[in-house]
């Protein structure tokens, strides 16, 4: 017996192209779960609320629902999957997003837009940020920084596509109609590969992970004893708790621009300008942070995209938006790092910190800091606005973030714990 499960593992490759099979798997996760759930959904906002009679702020907020709610099911969500079975569990997960999302095309009142926002949310737990990189953390040794950064970026793919499409569908057909066309393609982005390829370890397909190693899963028992763990008052936790709060905390500014430059004498066109620029950013920094994280290990690349997200909070600060909107759209453009950090550098930097092994167990914890600063991120803005009548402390305030955030980087180099050096690899009977 012992012979012939070491010839299976012998047989067992460590590239392949099922490997990227299950990356383009969760690109479609990626489109469907943060591109469209999310990053596509404003063109409902003044047409829906304009037809139920209230305002738009209390209309997004189902949106911030989600967000929240998606966040703090990614724990429960985790658990789940990983105790029954994978690809069952996450097939729910995107029948509920999608169908709440058809749902809403019935809606007659605003609660009705709560209740299935939540719905969408808890939904989405199950096939959003942590299941994607959980699975892509298992499947990649090498190039996973890579894998992420090309998984997260079809968010920011999807959303311009959707976003016009679907503002296009409205004019059309209206907007219930187009909640019914929203749902169904949730659903079929990302529903066909999860039935049909879509396994948690690749062990499960007889393959190693891209690039990796055997190693006898016995060689620090005492630490494969402690994962799945999760030392909350930890100085590392803490420190990666606060960080990944603060990086989406100011996302929010992106919206304001058309605001911004407004309120500077320019024109809301010149602000939607920059809000393409950012998204095209938004693209551009989570492929890169990704390459970055590969060459340079994870904490430095993100020590690179705050810099240059600083460089355009200064930008931003000190250009004249009539007289030179050349450097301001290229501002918006870098302004684009603070969505790679956000979705891609947190994940990788918590891999770093504390190991494949314990990453699941501490990344959903993450999730909810970072659901918490990115929802709060839009209102916080608009009411420092509203205090100060202007955006220049909203500007500060990124700054002030950013250089914390470099700071706990610099410790969390310093503290890092060491890691669970192993890899559990389970040789399987074939089916």
């Amino acid at each position: 017996m012992l012979f012939y499960a070491l010839e299976d593992l012998a047989l067992m490759k460590n590239k392949s192209i099922h490997h990227w099979l299950i990356v383009a798997i969760c690109c479609g996760l990626s489109a469907a779960s943060i591109g469209i759930c999310f990053n596509s959904l404003g063109v409902f906002f003044t047409p829906v609320s304009a037809e139920l009679g209230v305002g738009i702020g209390a209309f997004a907020l189902h949106v911030t629902v989600s967000n929240l709610l998606i966040g703090l099911f990614s724990i429960i969500g985790m658990k789940l999957v990983k105790k029954y079975h994978f690809r069952t569990m996450v097939s729910l997960g995107i029948l509920m997003a999608g169908g709440a999302t058809m749902s809403m095309s019935l809606g007659h009142n605003i609660w009705d837009f709560y209740l299935l926002g939540a719905v969408r949310g808890i939904g989405c737990s199950f096939f959003a940020l942590v299941i994607i990189t959980y699975v892509i953390g298992n499947w990649f040794e090498e190039k996973h920084g890579f894998a992420v950064g090309l998984t997260l970026s079809f968010s920011g793919l999807s959303g311009a596509f959707f976003s016009p499409m679907l503002s296009y569908l409205i004019t059309q057909v209206g907007w219930r109609y187009t909640y019914l066309i929203t749902g169904i393609c949730i659903i079929v982005l990302a529903l066909p590969g999860t039935l049909l390829l879509l396994e948690p370890q690749p062990e499960k397909r007889h393959l190693l992970p891209y690039g990796g190693k055997m190693i006898d899963k016995t060689v620090q028992p005492a630490k494969a004893a402690t994962a799945g763990k999760v030392e909350f008052f930890s100085i590392s936790f803490i420190a990666m708790a606060l960080f990944a709060t603060l990086v989406p905390a100011i996302t929010g500014i992106t919206q304001h621009f058309p605001g911004y430059v407004e309120s500077l004498g320019s024109t809301a066109a010149v602000g939607a300008m920059m809000i393409s620029a950012a998204m095209i950013g938004n693209i551009i920094f989570k492929l890169l942070i990704g390459l970055l994280s590969d060459k340079i290990g994870p904490i430095n690349a993100c020590s690179v995209m705050i810099s240059v997200n600083l460089l355009s909070l200064i930008l931003l600060m000190v250009t004249n938006p009539v007289e030179n909107q050349p450097i301001l759209l290229a501002s918006a453009f870098l302004f684009g790092t603070t969505y790679a950090v956000g979705a891609v550098g947190t994940s990788l930097v918590t891999r770093h910190v504390f190991g494949v092994e314990q990453y699941a167990a501490v990344y959903p914890y993450i999730s909810i800091c970072i659901a918490v600063g990115s929802a709060t991120s839009l209102t916080i803005t608009g009411l420092l606005y509203d205090l100060f009548g202007t955006y220049q402390f909203s500007l500060i305030g990124g700054i002030v973030f950013g250089g914390l955030s470099l700071l706990i980087l610099a410790g969390l180099k310093a503290w890092r714990p060491a890691p669970i050096p192993i890899r559990f690899v389970a040789v399987q009977s074939p089916e």
